[in-house]
């Protein structure tokens, strides 16, 4: 009797079968309904953030952003991954060296850290990025939006208005 009741077309069988996708069909249902219909910073891309860099921005500027491949995938232009430096001169130095003209910051709560929290692979912490980019002397703010909590920096270089630095001895 026990090796029928396990056998493929047996009731047991199939009443697991059937209260396995039932309880199943929530969980699935909700995961499905958020990937395709949930506006989440995941999911929705910032609108106004995107069009305001196509409309301002030219082709040839490169943004810096923890969202490199959605950014130029929407926008179409250069884009390289953020580093996770701390320092505002390596920062800054980095920035030059990659020839960024605009930094993009966005929300990275939705980007998953390594679990052995590789600061050079885990993104750049917002506040973070936001301190460094505080320096009005090196970024200036072009563009912001609060609802999508987006901000567009421009890096200052000599060309773009960078201040000049007073040679030592001159005077």
């Amino acid at each position: 009797w026990a090796d029928r009741r396990w056998k493929l077309g047996g009731k047991a069988v199939w009443s697991a079968l059937a209260l396995s996708l039932l309880l199943s069909a929530a969980p699935v249902r909700g995961v499905v309904s958020a990937s395709l219909w949930g506006r989440t910073p995941l999911t929705t891309p910032p609108q106004r953030t995107v069009a305001w860099i196509k409309q301002a921005t030219d082709s040839g500027d490169v943004l810096a952003t923890e969202a490199d491949g959605r950014l130029y995938l929407l926008t179409g232009r250069r884009t390289v991954h953020l580093r996770n430096i701390h320092e505002p001169e390596a920062f800054f130095r980095w920035l030059l060296d990659h020839h960024v003209s605009y930094v993009v910051s966005f929300p990275t709560d939705y980007i998953m850290m390594t679990p052995a929290k590789n600061l050079e692979s885990d993104p750049l912490p917002l506040e973070t990025l936001n301190g460094l980019l505080a320096d009005e002397s090196r970024y200036e703010p072009v563009f912001g939006d609060e609802a999508e909590r987006a901000a567009v920096y421009r890096v200052r270089t000599r060309s773009s208005g960078f201040p000049r630095r007073a040679r030592p001895g001159a005077g």
